[in-house]
């Protein structure tokens, strides 16, 4: 299949459409979004020098090349080259830890505005590949972790990070191994884990998350401009916390490996430590007289951290989507916002979204007093979902809208989905939603007449470019998705129960359902997209 992520050059839409015009406005609304959250845009708007001085927000700051930089996760390359652009030589060094392949695959797309200039004093480290701590990865870490550690109160550090900062600034406190944060890692998302279940573990084990970087780096003044992928941009724990606060506490941990059902096979050194730590905390007062002590044995306190830090949020989630929903009305949609923090079950929150749909088309069809009692049922099942009695009211509206002005209807939706893993197979949690949507719109279209006289197209894509450990962004899905998955032989429902999506996408039609944009240099988490065409004349050899 030809690449057909990330452009925007689709046109607006026609009188005869069909579910390829569809799917092509979907990818374009998408990638549209992706670009409106490249980092180096983000950068180059927050940072401001006048003369020898840097002005960030209502913060100045005078520069006599005392700026370091450390950067860590998916979106950096591109933060680095314009912190670069934009500092010049008040640069004294850096270090960037960066997934593997990143450059090679900046430089094999022609990106290299997002790629260090050629003179750069910042040393860019490969590592944690498919999103696991690894050696090189290890090795980036400890390098910042001495440069910080060398810095004095004259310094300003900007540490840039984003998504996959965690996994690329691993540095367990001893005994705790590498190996042994990466099985942690493992299991706990394999039992699916959210990003911030994750990430509060790793706070509690590992010596530059949690504050530890903004600890390390005192008493130079730290700021930490961060692209969020967690839901509500709690800097906290996005990349783990490295220059915030840490609120939560080692027992929480604990109490989260016991509830997924996985203590007997954790590490028994991460158990002691968070057990040490837990009950370190709960003799906390007995330590206040001693700040030594509180560090030692409790170094997450928020009081004990030092004030050197501030962290600024600069890219996120509902930037990309007020940007997609801007692109859809210019498509000729009228678009809707369902929600910008949707998390839960992959598969749960695709099968929402076929439902959406079907609830969108049944309150169109409504209108000529048909499916009444279909419709009630699929408010009752969306308001189950989670949805809100008003967000429910509110899509019955625009369905009224759509058909008094025949216009199309655009659901935008972002957020981070998780994955339980129980096949042996390959996908990520966007593939594994377009499947689950896909199945879904296909049991509507057996069983009701929901989809009659209408043309759908569903997507999720990772705005990262990489969803899970494969090389696509995410998937598409429409009701005829199934029926030509049965017609080539290729059984959906088996693939999803094994966790195979990606393999069931990837044979499909020669893939023409993958949506593959390359790493695209950003890391907002997820956006997904249903659209929905009034056609009253539409027949289709699946479309």
């Amino acid at each position: 299949m030809p690449n057909r992520g990330f452009r925007s050059n689709s046109q607006t839409i026609a009188t005869q459409i069909d579910n390829a015009v569809l799917q092509d406005h979907a990818i374009d609304i998408f990638s549209t979004a992706i670009n409106a959250v490249l980092p180096q845009s983000m950068v180059t708007k927050t940072l401001k020098l006048n003369g020898d001085q840097l002005i960030i927000g209502d913060e100045t700051y005078d520069l006599h090349g005392n700026v370091y930089i450390v950067a860590f996760g998916k979106a950096v390359l591109g933060m680095v080259r314009a912190a670069e652009d934009v500092l010049e030589d008040h640069i004294a060094e850096g270090i960037a830890s960066v997934p593997v392949g990143s450059q090679e695959d900046m430089r094999r797309v022609g990106k290299w505005d997002l790629l260090p200039r050629n003179n750069s004093r910042i040393q860019i480290i490969e590592g944690a590949a498919n999103n696991i701590p690894d050696e090189m990865a290890h090795k980036a870490a400890m390098k910042i972790y001495s440069l910080l550690d060398s810095l004095t109160e004259k310094d300003l550090v900007l540490a840039l990070f984003s998504g996959g900062g965690s996994a690329l600034l691993p540095a367990p406190y001893p005994p705790v191994t590498l190996e042994e944060m990466a099985q942690v890692t493992r299991i706990l998302s394999h039992k699916g884990a959210t990003i911030q279940q994750l990430n509060t573990v790793r706070k509690h084990l590992e010596i530059l998350k949690g504050g530890g970087l903004a600890k390390v780096a005192a008493p130079a003044k730290v700021i930490g401009l961060v692209m969020s992928d967690v839901v509500g941009n709690d800097p906290q724990f996005i990349a783990s916390g490295p220059t915030s606060p840490n609120n939560t506490t080692a027992q929480q941990c604990l109490d989260l490996i016991k509830s997924l059902g996985v203590m007997s096979v954790i590490p028994e050194s991460v158990i002691s430590m968070l057990v040490k730590r837990a009950e370190a905390s709960r003799h906390l007062k007995g330590l206040e007289t001693d700040q030594f002590a509180a560090l030692k044995y409790f170094p997450e306190r928020a009081e004990y951290q030092y004030k050197n830090a501030t962290t600024l949020i600069i890219g996120s989630n509902e930037i990309a989507l007020e940007v997609a929903q801007r692109r859809a009305r210019a498509l000729g949609y009228l678009p809707y916002i369902l929600s910008s923090s949707l998390v839960g079950n992959a598969i749960t929150t695709g099968e929402m979204f076929a439902k959406v749909a079907a609830f969108l088309c049944c309150s169109k069809a409504h209108q000529s007093h048909k499916n009444s009692q279909q419709l009630m049922q699929l408010e009752l099942d969306l308001i189950q979902s989670g949805l809100s009695k008003t967000t429910v009211n509110e899509m019955r509206m625009l369905a009224t809208e759509s058909i008094n002005t025949n216009v199309p209807v655009c659901i935008l939706g972002a957020g981070e989905t998780t994955v339980e893993v129980q096949g042996s197979g390959k996908g990520g949690r966007n593939q594994e939603m377009a499947l689950a949507c896909g199945l879904k719109l296909h049991e509507f279209n057996q069983t009701t007449d929901s989809f009659e006289h209408n043309i759908l197209q569903f997507l999720s894509g990772g705005t990262d470019g990489q969803d899970g450990p494969t090389d696509v962004a995410g998937a598409c899905a429409d009701p005829f998705l199934i029926n030509w998955a049965e017609k080539e032989g290729i059984d959906a429902q088996e693939h999803l129960d094994n966790n195979d999506s990606y393999h069931f996408y990837h044979y499909l039609r020669n893939g023409r359902y993958h949506i593959r944009t390359g790493l695209t240099g950003t890391n907002v988490m997820d956006i997904h997209c249903m659209l929905i065409q009034h056609h009253e004349f539409h027949t289709s050899e699946f479309s």
